[in-house]
């Protein structure tokens, strides 16, 4: 093992399915039904219960992998610190 330290990133939670979470999706298709069938017709943008889209999960996961990245960029550039520019 390598024993590498965890670091939880909140923008990499899973989906935030509001008074959906924790249900089954059998219970959630009677408590719900027209919240559920729009769900279902449109994934992307419609939301799970009062919870968020998978387009908002989408946009907070990539702001959170942008950031890495440039972290990342800038950290094993080159020009790190102004050393080899």
């Amino acid at each position: 093992t390598l024993n590498l330290p965890i670091h939880l990133e909140e923008g990499l939670m899973e989906i935030y399915a509001g008074c959906w979470q924790g249900m089954l999706i059998d219970d959630i298709k009677k408590q719900y039904p027209k919240e559920f069938e729009a769900w279902a017709t449109d994934v992307g943008l419609a939301r799970c219960g009062d919870g968020e889209s998978t387009e908002e999960l989408i946009g907070r996961s990539k702001e959170v992998f942008h950031e890495k990245i440039q972290i990342r960029t800038y950290y094993f550039s080159p020009c790190f610190n102004d050393r080899y520019c």
